[in-house]
């Protein structure tokens, strides 16, 4: 897990999964596009069948509110992926070589999707030359390009802190421990199941308190969301009373 001060604050991407040098907790904020999107391509074509409204709209024109709401979050995290897709496409024509010559392209996460799996919203649902329909991306494949664009994002913050770092004679630090902690295997010991020895066992220690604060953050995302339909009931029918 990788832990970086900038301006005199400390940040803890617990939030990253753990093959980006995070703790693997889900970061609903920052995924929400994902998720949105995902929702909507997923359920399309049950909505499409059964609800007659929807059966002649088409879902990469439509101007729908939601729809295009949907459209338009997953036609952003396509953009991104090619963004991401060309900044690894120039690291890996950074080859530097070790000391016994063998040549490597500069560090980059793995498992990014393909453009292949994020077809554009106008393909979506529509035959392909072998009259079959693609199967829309899952969330875990969009919440993927969101996770390496922020890893990216890091990765640039860490070289900017590097360069005005004055606490150190180590040139690029903070850059060397983002792409340490993002090793394969690195944070795979946070995915251990915690049980009664992890509590009290040093290796173990943490990732059972991650998977409390986890379950913590979890039961206040639903708390909140609980908050707001309740006050969404509370206005829609004061909005509705006749003698108000």
């Amino acid at each position: 897990m990788y832990i970086y001060r900038v301006a005199g604050r400390r940040y803890t991407y617990t939030v990253f999964p753990t093959t980006l040098g995070g703790a693997g907790i889900h970061d609903t904020l920052a995924l929400s596009g994902a998720a949105y999107a995902a929702s909507y391509l997923a359920c399309w074509p049950t909505l499409q069948r059964v609800c007659p409204a929807l059966r002649d709209v088409d879902f990469a024109t439509t101007e729908l509110p939601s729809i295009a709401a949907a459209r338009d979050a997953y036609e952003a995290i396509r953009t991104r992926r090619n963004d991401v897709a060309a900044i690894y496409s120039e690291f890996d024509k950074d080859v530097y070589h070790l000391l016994d010559g063998e040549a490597r392209a500069r560090y980059r996460p793995a498992a990014l999707p393909p453009a292949s799996r994020l077809l554009p919203a106008s393909r979506l649902f529509k035959p392909d030359d072998n009259d079959s329909i693609p199967t829309p991306p899952s969330q875990k494949a969009l919440s993927a390009v969101l996770n390496h664009h922020r890893w990216l994002e890091l990765l640039d913050k860490a070289h900017d802190f590097d360069s005005t770092a004055i606490d150190t004679p180590l040139d690029h630090r903070e850059a060397t421990r983002v792409i340490s902690a993002s090793q394969f295997g690195s944070g795979a010991w946070l995915e251990v199941a915690p049980d009664a020895y992890s509590k009290f066992h040093p290796r173990g220690y943490l990732s059972h308190h991650l998977a409390a604060i986890s379950m913590a953050a979890v039961c206040t995302d639903a708390a909140h969301i609980a908050d707001g339909v309740i006050g969404l009931k509370q206005r829609s029918l004061a909005a509705s009373d006749p003698t108000e």
